[in-house]
């Protein structure tokens, strides 16, 4: 006689097989997630620093400042909150945006363990807080604070290029 079903063995197998797929699944969605957080934070970072250089390009000042603009500084803490601030011949630093780039699980670390850059006033090259101009670019590594789903590289040079890599 014939019975109708599945054997123990049979829904074991399909049982063992459907957990290996379900855990390659899982490993592929980590990473998928850690590639997004590492894209955001490179979008976020890119945004920011063009911002800067556009109130440089621009001689943009908040409102209420007196004086020429000499140049935007971005500066960032350990969280990595991006400060724009304008830098006038008769005031010091006043804060023009400030944001959060690195999300959750991301790290953003600046070559030469800078944590301010300085456009220069219409120009828009990089200089240092006391206006001369910079003989060095600087790069920002984003990568996973997991370790995968690679990373991504910015880059701003002497002229104060933004470029993407």
């Amino acid at each position: 006689m014939k019975s109708k079903g599945f054997t123990i063995v049979e829904l074991l197998v399909t049982t063992g097989i459907m957990a290996v797929l379900m855990g390659g699944a899982l490993v592929m969605m980590s990473r998928f997630n850690a590639t997004q957080k590492i894209r955001s934070a490179k979008e976020e970072m890119i945004s920011s620093l063009s911002l800067a250089r556009s109130y440089a390009k621009g001689m943009q000042i908040p409102a209420g400042v007196s004086g020429n603009l000499k140049y935007i500084t971005i500066g960032w803490d350990a969280n990595l909150n991006m400060t724009i601030k304008a830098v006038t011949d008769q005031a010091e630093g006043v804060l023009v945006s400030k944001k959060l780039v690195q999300g959750g699980g991301v790290n953003v670390s600046p070559t030469l363990g800078l944590d301010t850059l300085c456009f220069a006033a219409y120009e828009t090259k990089l200089v240092d807080q006391s206006g001369r101009p910079s003989d060095v670019g600087v790069s920002f590594a984003i990568t996973s604070v997991e370790g995968v789903g690679g990373s991504e590289v910015v880059r701003v040079s002497t002229s104060g290029l933004i470029n993407e890599k």
